[in-house]
Parts: structure tokens; sequence; C-alpha cells
């Protein structure tokens, strides 16, 4: 059943026994802690508040990342009723948060009353234990693993005790509190398992485990396997349930898509609800026009598709049809077409037959028909704007602000305007057109955004005087920033410092920026340049995620090359992403480049520390069960070759090419151009010849369109190489010849 935890010595077997029925309790998104030695519990930036609030609102704050409104009276007694398990633990939850003064949106909820009417006054009879107890969660709650005391009022002491009596009426003891507390505040999915070793999990625990972000293969394994166990039962009904399904889908989308077939088989399983069997056609597709990382992935997405649709054994609906679109853009084109023009038909027939009856008791069905209709119409325009090639794409912009409705834009508005951004950027347009598609979102910046839709449209916005305009005004209509809006920001603001950089701008400008603190903003203030500006904006995030850490490093790699080995060092990373490692190897670059001399650290030079560094953090091959190593893509392939090959390190380029193998990756034609460029003219015509007599010549020239036909990824790892982009002698050769120059 646990086969990928009890395979591991670094995540023991933690679990003995799963409810039943599980039920999502709280946001996804995960932050570190505040450094070693003092795991508190506040790891989110608006304090362990946005934890609570998160907690006991459920589904409506997963896509937000950002701190939110305390829920209607019913809705919010309900969540803290304590005739369940999970309304007491929220109950406790919301008592340790009264510990900080920095807490003020909770205090609304009459916390007080609500205990005192669950509790009768037998447990005043083991008061003394209580408050030992309630000691010991105040030190769980600020210090994590440590023992202090917390000098707090006795009236807040007393909500903690009254909150444990309940808990233990349910049999639940203070140690296992202490362990689902920090379970709660780990900040990866390896340390909450870690903190659950031995312990029976209740519903809302598992579930907030497979609501995480894995930070490695291992770790989606983890979340994969939990999901498959047959204890979990899916609800197509419940919002809370479903969210679940939709975190595992993105990160199929983003790591490997080789689990999604196993996921939607269990689906098939225990559904057959057809209104959601036909949106998940839909939903497991991805609308992009990049070229993804997973080579097998659009493979993976029609087979599952398929699977789905002989499931349903029923007429094609719209979305069906546009989900099958979105994937075969990147398969077979012109069928994609196809299918589109089909899912257009379908739409204009629905169209000319209007629903007749007006009277007041299906008015709410009629509301929400025409909203299912307007959302409709966006999928379609989203899968238009896929298909749109460049003469058409300023009418599709048009269009686009014309037939979005506001009801549906906070769900796909944002996605479909980051999308259109991305096709021009595609084709390398640019003209006045953003500046009349920022100011047209202007009136819709008081909705609370998804932020990763908000993200993906300020990625395609390059100039930062736009992105200033989105920023302010959302954060004065009274959001908070949430740290994948932040995260995109930071990029933009370094792309500019970088362009300043470049074009060597002396004169300082005193330019006038939002001021960001707490992820609000609070004034606009004048700095002497956007560089100076980028730093405020950093410094002024107190708990920073790994991601956060990484743009900052990865921008300052070009401008600061010294800083990012400093920022480094001094960290201490228990573990790091690719962009960090990238970072490196672009400022041992940079810094050469500018200065013609090596840059040294810690008594080495910062290439041998880099080295060590890289070999340190990247796993070895697929196999690997160390959740903290890195599977790096190109990303940090093509500058790591580049610097090996820049610093001689020529025996360091062959051996990539065995660990490539080894971790199944495919580099790109630039990264193996680097191998053979930087390597001896010898060494290099002896690998040529060797590639083009064994292997080469066993590639085919052109992928089939036969959609039955599964990507050459299913064989093993050696067989990969026929897909390699293996460079030509005359490349190679003109490589050479360039770096000479």
């Amino acid at each position: 059943m646990w086969r990928r935890i009890r395979s591991s010595s670094l995540v023991p077997a933690f679990i003995d026994s799963l409810s039943k029925k599980f039920t999502y309790e709280k946001s996804n998104q995960r932050y570190s802690l505040n450094g070693p030695g003092h795991y508190n519990l506040e790891f989110r930036k608006d304090s362990f508040n946005d934890v609570l609030i998160s907690l006991i609102m459920g589904y409506e704050t997963t896509k937000l990342d950002c701190a939110v409104k305390i829920p209607g009276r019913k809705l919010l007694l309900k969540l803290l009723h304590p005739s369940s398990l999970e309304g007491c633990f929220n109950l406790l939850l919301l008592a340790l948060s009264r510990s900080s003064d920095e807490n003020r949106t909770t205090r609304r909820i009459p916390l007080g009353k609500l205990l005192d009417r669950a509790c009768n006054t037998g447990m005043l009879n083991n008061h003394e234990e209580l408050k030992k107890d309630s000691d010991k969660l105040l030190a769980c709650y600020w210090f994590k693993n440590s023992f202090y005391p917390i000098h707090v009022s006795e009236y807040t002491r007393n909500m903690i005790g009254k909150s444990i009596y309940l808990l233990k009426n349910y049999g639940i003891n203070t140690s296992t509190l202490h362990n689902w507390l920090v379970s709660v505040a780990s900040e990866s999915i390896t340390q909450a398992c870690f903190a659950l070793e031995g312990e029976t999990l209740p519903e809302f625990l598992v579930t907030d485990i497979l609501l995480r972000t894995p930070r490695s293969n291992y770790e989606f394994d983890l979340l994969i396997d939990l999901y498959l166990d047959p204890n979990y039962q899916i609800n197509d009904s419940d919002k809370k349930s479903m969210l679940v399904l939709n975190n595992l889908i993105q990160n199929c989308h983003y790591r490997t898509s080789s689990r999604l077939l196993e996921i939607i088989n269990k689906v098939l399983d225990q559904t057959s609800n057809e209104p959601f069997l036909n949106h998940l056609v839909w939903s497991i597709s991805k609308i992009s026009s990049k070229v993804p990382r997973d080579d097998n992935l659009y493979f993976n997405i029609l087979e599952c598709q398929q699977k789905i649709i002989r499931h349903l054994n029923s007429k094609v609906s719209v979305e069906i049809l546009l989900g099958l679109s979105n994937t075969l853009y990147h398969i077979n084109h012109s069928k994609g077409k196809e299918i589109l023009q089909a899912a257009r038909s379908l739409i204009n027939r629905k169209d000319a037959s209007p629903l007749v009856s007006q009277t007041p008791s299906i008015a709410h069905y009629l509301e929400r028909s025409s909203l299912n209709v307007a959302r409709t119409k966006a999928m379609l325009l989203g899968t238009e704007i896929l298909y749109i090639d460049k003469p058409i794409l300023f009418k599709a912009h048009q269009k686009l602000i014309a037939s979005t409705e506001p009801t549906v834009l906070h769900q796909l508005g944002f996605s479909l305007w980051g999308l259109w951004l991305s096709k021009k950027a595609q084709f390398r347009l640019h003209s006045g057109t953003d500046i009349k598609l920022v100011k047209s979102l202007i009136p819709y910046l008081s909705t609370q955004f998804d932020q990763e839709a908000l993200s993906v449209f300020l990625t395609g916005i390059s100039d930062i005087e736009m992105n200033k305009v989105i920023i302010t005004n959302y954060s004065k209509a009274g959001h908070t920033l949430g740290n994948l809006v932040l995260n995109t920001y930071l990029k933009n603001l370094y792309r500019q410092c970088l362009f300043e950089e470049c074009i060597k701008e002396k004169a300082p400008h005193y330019l006038k920026y939002p001021e960001i603190v707490n992820q609000r903003i609070v004034e606009h203030k004048q700095f002497k340049s956007t560089l100076d500006y980028t730093r405020f904006v950093y410094a002024n995030v107190e708990q920073r995620p790994l991601s956060l850490v990484g743009t900052m490093m990865f921008g300052e790699a070009r401008i600061a090359p010294e800083k990012v080995w400093k920022v480094y060092f001094n960290r201490q990373f228990e573990t790091v992403n690719e962009k960090i490692l990238t970072s490196l190897t672009i400022s041992v670059i940079t810094f050469y480049e500018r200065s013609g001399k090596h840059l040294m650290w810690n008594g080495m030079t910062a290439v041998q520390q880099c080295i060590m560094e890289v070999e340190k953090w990247t796993a070895k091959s697929t196999k690997g069960d160390n959740p903290n190593l890195v599977n790096p893509t190109n990303q940090l392939w093509l500058s790591y070759t580049q610097m090996l090959g820049m610093f001689g390190y020529t025996d360091l380029l062959m051996d990539l090419l065995e660990k490539w193998v080894n971790l199944r990756h495919i580099p790109n034609e630039r990264t193996l151009l680097n191998v053979f460029g930087y390597l001896p003219d010898e060494i290099s015509d002896n690998l040529l010849r060797h590639v083009t007599a064994n292997i080469t010549n066993k590639v085919p020239a052109i992928r089939t369109d036969d959609l039955s036909r599964k990507p050459e990824l299913q064989f093993d790892n050696d067989s990969l190489v026929v897909k390699w982009p293996w460079p030509t002698k005359s490349q190679v050769e003109n490589f050479k010849r360039k770096l000479l120059i």
C-alpha cells in the first residue's frame, strides 16, 4: 500500500490507518520556517492567522494564497463546531493564534462563547494537567520542537486548555496534537510525513498533505500513492475533493505525466457523473503554446481523455471537444483545428435554441445556465487564441475584451489574457495594444483573482510601468499580493534592472514605485533606480519561500554576481531548487566575463565551489529516493556546460552525457553543442563519428502523427539517446570558430 514511503529510509512508515472519507481543509501553499533553531508556526506572511483562516474557509482560499475575510456566521459555526474532530482542532488553532498580538482578523470570532458552550464544568477537575498541556502546545506553536515557556494571559491559556479538553474526548493526547501542529507547519511533504510517523491520520491532515506542492519527483510520487490508496474516496460533488484532484493534475503537467492515467483510472472507478467527467476532459488538457518539459505530456493527456470519453459512452459535449483540441494542438495541428470548428458549431447551435421559460421558480437555474454558457464561450475563446496565427492576433484581442463576462473573469479571464500575451511574444510582436489591454483590466482588479492566473498574465507584460499599474490597483482593492504574484513581479523587475544595466544609465532617476511592505502596498516612494526598489521589495518579504529566493539570486547573478554567493552561504540551505543552482553558474560566468578574473569564495575558486554544489544537490538517476535532490532541466545544464567548458573541465563534460542517460534527460541542441564545442578537437571528432555511426541514423526524421502511437520515452534509458538533437560536424566547427573570436 505505502510502497514509496516504506521503501525509503528517509521517510519511515507513518500511517497506521486512514479515514474512509477525506476532506480538504487548508491551502496547499507552504512557506519556509524562520530558520534553524527557531521554527515559529507563524510561517505565512500574515502570520499563523492565514493558516487558520484557510483551514476554516476550505476550498474558497486554496487558490488565493492570501488573507481573506472571515466567513459568514453559519458557515463559521459549522466549521468550528465541537461535534467533529475537525471542528475541535480548528478551535485549538484559533485559541493558539490568540497568543499572538498580530492576529486581529480572527478576534471577531467569539471563541470564548463557543468553548464555554461546548465544555462542561467537569473539566475544571483536571485544570493543572490542562495548564501543562497548554504550555506544551504553546511552545510547539511558537518554536515547533523546542520547549520554552510562553507568557500569555490566563484567559488565553484557559481557552487553549478547553480546546485540548474537547480533543481529549476524541481520544487524542497531547503528544499527538503536538505532531499534528508540527505537520501543519511543516514546509514540505517530507517533513509533514516525518511529523506524523506512527500516527493515525484524521481526514483534514491527509487532505492537507494531498494539497501541498511537491518539491521533488519523490514527493510527487508520495502524493500519488496517497491518493490511489483504496481508502481515499472521491466525491465529485465536493469542491474540496475536486481541489485535491486538480492539484495532482497540475503537478502531472509540471513534473511528469507518467502517472496521470493512474489518477484517471481511480476517478473512473468511483464516479460516473457525466457533467463532472465532461469537464474533466477539458480540465486535464493544458492550454499552452509552450513546448513542455515532459516530452510525453500531451500523448499521456490524450490517452486519458480517450479513456474518459469511452467511459462516458454518450454524446460529445463542447467541453470534451475543446479539451481534445487543446491537446491536439501539440500533436496533430490540423485535426485539432477540425475539432475546434466542431466545438464552435455546437455552441452556435445551442445559442440558436434559447430557453423559453422565464418563471421565477427557475430563475436561479437560468442564472446558472447563463453563467455556464459564458464560461463555455470563454473556454472556446482560449482554444481559439491557442490556434490563431499572426495576422489575426490583434483582432482576437478585441474579441477577448468584448466577450469575457465579468462573472467568469476570476476563473478564466486572466489566464486567457496571459495566453494572448504569450502568443504575442511568440510572434515577436510589440505594439501599444498592451496599454489598452491593461487599462481594460483595471475595473476588474477589485475581484480577488486566482493567483496563478494573475501571475501568468503579469509574466506576459514586459513593460514595468504596466506591472506597477496592475500591482498598485490590485493592492488598493484590499488584496494581499500572494507569493506567486510577488515572485512574478520580482522577475519582471530584475528583467528591467538588467536592461538598465545594459544601457549603462549613470544618472539617478529617482523613480516612483509602490512601496510593498507585508505583501501590501503602503505608499509610493522614490528610489534611485529600479534595482534599489527591487531589493527593497525582496527585503520586505519576511518569510521568503524557496522560489522567491531563487528568483532574487537568479536576478542578481548578472548584476552583482559576488552577492549571490554571499546569500547562498549565509542562508545555509536545507534544500535548493534549480533556479538557485543556475544562479551560481551564471554568477561565475558573469564575474569572469566582466573582470577576466576568477571569483573566489571560502578559499576556493567559485567554479570549484559551484561544481561541488551542483554535484551535491542534483540527482544521480531517476531511481533516487532523496526528496531534497533536484532533477534539473536544460535551464541549469545549459549554463553549467558553458561554465565547465569556459574553465576547461572537459572530463566533467563527458561525465554529463552518462548522467543525462541515467536521469532520462533529453538535452536541447544548444546544451549538446556546448559539450561538443568545448571538448578538444580529437575527442569531439571521435565522439561525433561514434554518434553518426551508432545513433543518429536510427532517429526517424519526423514524428508520426498516428495518435495511437506512444512516444519513444517508454523504452529503456539507453534508447533515449536516439531522441537527443545531436549536432552535426559543421555545427560543432562553427561553434568552435566563434569561441576563438
